[in-house]
């Protein structure tokens, strides 16, 4: 892991402590993190898959809502390309059953409406 992943880890990772037992704080703090996300310009640095990687592992329900928010920021920035789609799914089967509720409730790719049969006229 990179000098910047691991301070972005270890940052977050005490954020997440403060959160232990605190649903509701967890919440805020990621919904407050998407926004300090959404407000660095440029590439996508590095250190936000590593980060996003390592706190999808653990079981808690801060670093899950954290990983997500990381990997949406990434993955919207990236069109969801690979490692972000990737980092994604085991999201969706996190140990925490709010986490695993709020990554499935992203989208990733909208499908194409079905084709319209030609109606036929008589």
């Amino acid at each position: 892991m990179n000098k910047d992943a691991t301070t972005l880890s270890s940052g977050l990772r005490r954020l997440a402590a403060d959160c232990e037992g605190r649903p509701l704080l967890a919440r805020d703090i990621a919904e407050g993190l998407s926004s300090r996300l959404s407000a660095i310009s440029g590439s996508v640095p590095d250190a936000w898959w590593e980060t996003a990687r390592t706190l999808s592992a653990e079981p808690g329900l801060a670093q899950g809502l954290f990983a997500i928010r990381l990997t949406v920021s990434g993955g919207s920035r990236s069109r969801w390309t690979e490692p972000w789609l990737g980092q994604f799914r085991p999201l969706r089967r996190h140990a925490h059953p709010d986490v695993r509720a709020s990554a499935r409730e992203r989208v990733t790719a909208r499908e194409a409406p079905p084709s319209v049969p030609r109606t036929i006229q008589w």
